[in-house]
């Protein structure tokens, strides 16, 4: 079979960042940048199909059916860390088990857009590996023990699911460790790892579980098994250092053939493992961690084919890394895979029939002008398309009404969605058939899936949903970056960013766009200084306009940030733009409350004789502070007295001085507070920061996690001094006044203390609160865009601005015009 590497940015609409090894499966959406562990589908009754899906930290619901192109976590379930997590469902509730505390949680899918965690049962284990549901039981195994007396991690624990949110404990089989385990016509082929061995149980007397046949096939290794439609093939996946997928003839139990041994046709797939493996319509689909999903054709089982592949691991590094689940059963043919080393989440569908690609649609106020569409095909080689079936599709208000045939331009083809003159929101697709007759959609699933765009004078303006405010910077010359999300129901224009260095004069830039998905759109900033005193406070707020033909207009409420007093360097939860990474130091999933950190080695342990340094790109000018204390979070995994830890500071980024030393096991997260006020003052206008992890010529292991590193800093009383203060509490006219939409209000503060600053109707009715908190001397702004508490625009006329604070009250008057 030819291989074929390719950047998948061209599928479906979406970016895929890297390059993948792709064979005969099409690409159709992705969640990025993230780790997940197992993966199991449900579908709804009315036909929606979810995807779930197992995190470090609990357990994502994935929206498919909406938009299969842009699979949308839509419901998040914290449970137990635990690297492992392993799902399966029953009726409408979803159990999941982890490897670490808490017992079996149990999430109802009632609703699943709004999934919520009934309970967790704990009565038989606190954690099991795997669990599987047939018949109305779910069978837990790799469990931790609990009551009963079960042995820890061994056996299979029997749950009666009949009260799905009570289960109750029916039996236990305990003759040996079992890793995961499949059950059909009440027998339970179950995978004895450590053993080598695959055990058939005869389960038809849950209350005496009984072992009819051992079978040990090897020394080490047997991790997943799944059993043909049939029931006449078990199809076992090693997991191991030369672990691969075997297929046993299973018609007699007493003479159980070994028939076909398959794994990829890769250089190095001897040396790797598999992990699981699912049977479907006389395909395998088998996750295969370092060769991602791979499909095989099992029509002659001793004949094992490979039909497709899909491998989103680049390289071939460990031994554990990459594909973690598969999942084939879903209702509409589409198949899930989990990456566990950072890849993400996917939609796929086999076998390649072809691709078609446009983009799409967007809001229009005209209900009269035909809407044209181009579209450009991607042909799958083995599988022609009949180009007489190419359509596209529209109808208003979720029901298709119209279709019209797509007319070819050179390598592209257009057609015009016709409107009727109506406001509403138009539905669309288009589609073909191949020669064969199967049926080709974008979006992948219509029409029970459609692209939609509304179509209708746009009356509303944007919303500001969110805006970073970030605790302050350090650096008498720097800059902040400004993040925010917005969303209006037919497009953003222009997002900009306004701010103030000294509470006067304010500044406009226009901010990036930096991603999107189907609730908002994400934009950043700069706000940028040079040598401002030290302290300082820097104010700012977003406004946002959209694309309508009036250009309808939001902004945010001011906010602040000190220069002068703390500054988070990094906590990880984006990227590592800030660093030299030295050897490969990358994001962990192993951060404060389930989120990122940085590690040395996120691919595995480290290696031998290494010295990583993991070093900040820019230099601190600590010389406007007596004191400082540079704060952290780690985890440290390091052989004790041989490898260590480190964490140095440069006045040159050459001369390397160690702050602090550490080495041993340290399995959990603490923080750690190190002195830097030998730093500090004159001399200290450039201090450069860097982690080491060096290691010896011995063993190797996890090696080093960090998180949360923040400055914590004194101003030098010299410096304080230099700066005037205010000598009464002054509240200044507003400007402009008249004004619309927007004035900015300026008042003066001698000293720090509570301010509360509002806005009030002739009638005495508070409109909006614009600042209530502490604040620190200086001269101070905030703006008002006429609107009240609850975001809604106020009327034309006469209001009161008041400023309290200590004990002291400061009033004038304002007047909108509109």
């Amino acid at each position: 079979m030819k291989k074929i590497l390719m950047n998948l940015s061209l599928f479906s609409g979406i970016m895929f960042s890297q390059n993948y090894e792709i064979d005969n499966i099409r690409a159709v959406g992705q969640i990025p940048s993230t780790s997940f562990s197992d993966v199991w589908g449900y579908t709804a009754p009315d036909g929606h199909e979810f995807a779930l899906a197992g995190k470090i930290g609990g357990t994502s619901i994935i929206d498919i059916s909406t938009d299969p192109h842009n699979p949308t976590e839509v419901g998040f379930i914290p449970g137990a860390n635990s690297t492992w997590r392993d799902l399966k469902v029953h009726g409408h509730y979803c159990y999941v088990t982890n490897e670490n505390s808490g017992g079996v949680d149990i999430i109802s899918l009632e609703d699943p857009f709004n999934p919520y965690l009934v309970s967790s049962y704990t009565s038989s284990t606190l954690s099991a590996h795997n669990l599987f549901i047939a018949d109305g039981y779910a069978y837990l195994v790799g469990s931790a023990g609990g009551a009963g007396g079960t042995s820890p991690w061994q056996g299979i624990i029997i749950l009666d699911l009949s009260d799905p949110e009570n289960p109750y404990e029916v039996s236990r089989w305990e003759d040996a460790y079992i890793h995961d385990l499949y059950v059909k016509n009440d027998t339970a082929y179950a995978c004895g790892i450590s053993l080598g061995s695959l055990f058939m149980i005869d389960v038809s007397d849950k209350s005496n579980p009984t072992t009819m046949v051992e079978h040990n096939y090897s020394d080490y290794g047997c991790h997943a098994v799944w059993v043909s439609d049939d029931s006449k093939y078990a199809i076992t996946a090693d997991e191991e250092y030369g672990g691969y997928i075997r297929i046993f003839d299973i018609q007699d139990f007493n003479n159980i053939n070994l028939l076909a041994t398959w794994y990829p046709d890769e250089p190095q797939a001897s040396n790797k493992s598999s992990h699981n493996v699912f049977f479907k319509d006389d395909l395998l689909y088998i996750s295969y961690y370092v060769y991602g999903t791979r499909i095989v054709d099992m029509t002659d089982p001793s004949n094992p084919v490979e039909v497709g592949y899909y491998d989103f691991y680049p390289g071939q590094g460990g031994l554990y890394n990459g594909n973690w689940g598969t999942y084939p059963y879903t209702e509409n043919g589409l198949i899930y895979s989990t990456d566990f080393s950072n890849n993400g989440f996917f939609v796929m569908s086999y076998p390649f029939l072809g691709e078609i690609e446009f983009e799409k649609l967007s809001y229009t106020e005209d209900n009269v002008t035909e809407i044209p569409l181009d579209v450009t095909i991607v042909e799958s080689i083995n599988n022609p398309i009949d180009y007489t079936t190419l359509q596209l599709f529209w109808g208003m208000d979720d029901t298709i009404t119209d279709s019209v045939l797509m007319n070819s331009d050179e390598f592209h083809y257009t057609a015009n969605i016709v409107p009727n003159g109506e406001d509403g929101v138009i539905h669309y697709y288009v589609a073909y058939e191949t020669m064969n007759g199967e049926r080709v959609t974008k979006p992948y699933g219509a029409p029970f899936s459609t692209f939609s765009f509304i179509m209708s004078p746009d009356l509303t303006a944007p919303e500001i949903l969110n805006v970073n405010n970030p605790i302050g910077s350090i650096q008498k010359s720097g800059h902040q970056r400004i993040r925010t999300s917005v969303r209006d129901d037919f497009g953003i224009s222009q997002v900009n960013l306004h701010y103030t260095l000294d509470g006067t004069n304010w500044q406009q830039d226009e901010m990036s766009f930096l991603d999107s998905n189907n609730e908002y759109e994400i934009y950043i900033g700069n706000i940028e200084w040079d040598n401002i005193p030290i302290p300082s406070e820097i104010s700012y707020y977003i406004e946002c306009i959209d694309i309508s033909e009036v250009g309808n207009t939001s902004t945010s409420i001011t906010f602040n940030f000190d220069v002068g007093f703390a500054e988070i360097v990094d906590n990880f939860e984006r990227d590592l733009n800030k660093w030299d990474t030295g050897l490969g130091w990358g994001l962990s999933e192993f951060g404060l409350n389930g989120s990122h950190s940085v590690h040395d080695s996120p691919g595995g342990n480290y290696g031998n004789n290494e010295s990583n340094s993991l070093t900040l790109n820019y230099a601190y000018n600590l010389s406007p502070y007596s004191a400082a204390t540079l704060s952290f979070s780690h985890l440290y995994y390091v052989h004790p007295n041989q490898d260590y830890c480190l964490v140095e500071a440069s006045l040159d980024s050459i001369n390397w001085d160690i702050i602090a030393t550490y080495s041993g096991w340290q399995e959990n997260l603490i923080s750690e507070d190190l002195n830097f006020d030998n730093w500090t003052g004159t001399g200290f206008e450039t201090v450069y920061l860097r982690f080491t992890l060096e290691s010896n010529s011995a063993q190797t292991a996890d090696g080093w996690h960090l998180d949360n590193i923040i400055w914590d800093t004194t101003p030098s009383l010299e410096i304080e001094n230099l700066i005037e203060l205010p000598s009464e509490i002054v509240l200044h006219s507003a400007y402009p006044n008249p004004f619309n939409p927007v004035t900015s209000i300026r008042y003066n503060l001698p000293q720090a203390g509570l301010v509360n600053l509002k806005i009030f109707d002739l009638m005495g009715k508070e409109i909006r609160t614009l600042t209530a908190g502490f604040e620190y001397a200086g001269e101070k702004s905030t703006i008002w865009d006429a609107k009240d508490n609850q975001g809604n625009l106020v009327s034309s006329g006469v209001y009161i601005y008041r400023l309290v604070t200590a004990g002291q009250i400061r009033s004038s008057k304002l007047v909108l015009l509109k």
